[in-house]
């Protein structure tokens, strides 16, 4: 696995390394800071504009970055003027030439957010995982780095589990390590939805939602109080489409019953994560603004706002 590697962030693009992936594909030493909103996750339920935008919005010109055509028609629709099709971060993330363990597991944890702390237990899930554990040859698991702890890689291991540090926001290589773990492991489950099963579908791995149901409730959610601004609708929307009966009437086939009896099937993880999307050298460095015309327009654009935000202020 790739040593964990600390940067700070400066926006969104940095997140997981992003930033340092395309500089690296590129040809680029040092990633200039970006001026667009890229969208890392896999939207799984119906897009809002709030995901891409935030509540109180952004300006009209603003370069984002989306991963269907769905997408891009919502945000289209709003008044923006520059949203390109460029696809999720891991699919310009190379292949890590890892060979695939047969009969292994890796099992993905609900998580805590850099703004929420995930309060639920873990153990009737590693209950479960120690249940199937005889079906593979090992099953690892995979803590999200604000959860991890003493105790909770203790709770793994006396389970005959195997604890491994899964993604970090500000960590250089996490997409690189995400792409290897899900290159490794023949099987991927997890008791929640969310973005780790659209990779590990691009990946190639067999999978599923196996085990007790975990849903990210109201308080979960809105832990950190409405900073965005964000409507009542999306807030709704984002509390029903986490229940289990949301996620299975659009996706039952997430539920096998048994994390072996997953599915398999890369080419719906290349769509979903817009593969067919995927941005050149040259659309790259104009989306994310690193040309010498976008740097300046960026600084001076941002600059400005700063100057008429401090001027309404006085």
């Amino acid at each position: 696995m790739p040593e964990i590697r600390i940067q700070k962030l400066r926006n969104a693009c940095d997140r997981y390394g992003f930033s340092g992936v395309i500089a690296k594909k590129t040809g680029i030493t040092f990633a200039p800071l970006s001026f667009a909103n890229w969208l890392h996750g896999w939207i799984w339920n119906d897009p809002y504009i709030e995901i891409f935008v935030g509540g109180r919005g952004q300006r009209k010109s603003l370069s984002i970055v989306v991963a269907s055509e769905h997408e891009k028609q919502v945000v289209d629709s709003k008044g923006y003027t520059n949203c390109v099709l460029g696809g999720l971060p891991l699919i310009y993330v190379p292949e890590q030439g890892i060979a695939r363990r047969d009969k292994t597991l890796l099992a993905f944890l609900p998580h805590s957010t850099e703004s929420a702390k995930l309060k639920k237990s873990h153990l009737d899930y590693l209950d479960y995982l120690h249940s199937v554990r005889r079906d593979f040859s090992d099953v690892y698991v995979s803590i999200y780095w604000y959860d991890n702890s003493p105790d909770l890689q203790d709770d793994i291991k006396k389970r005959d589990l195997i604890p491994v540090i899964g993604a970090r926001p500000d960590d250089m290589n996490a997409l690189a390590r995400m792409r290897r773990m899900l290159e490794f492991a023949d099987y991927v489950t997890s008791n929640c939805i969310g973005s780790h099963i659209a990779y590990a579908l691009y990946c190639g791995c067999t999978v599923s939602i196996c085990g007790p149901y975990h849903m990210y409730d109201n308080n979960m959610i809105t832990a950190a109080g409405n900073v965005h601004e964000y409507s009542e609708s999306y807030y709704n929307h984002l509390i029903e489409s986490q229940k289990e009966s949301y996620v299975k009437g659009r996706y039952p086939w997430l539920f096998p019953g048994h994390p072996a009896k997953g599915r398999k099937d890369v080419s719906y993880g290349e769509q979903i994560l817009g593969k067919k999307w995927m941005l050149g050298d040259k659309d790259l460095k104009k989306v994310l603004g690193w040309t010498v015309e976008g740097q300046i327009k960026g600084y001076v654009t941002g600059g400005l706002r700063r100057v008429n935000r401090y001027v309404r202020s006085v």
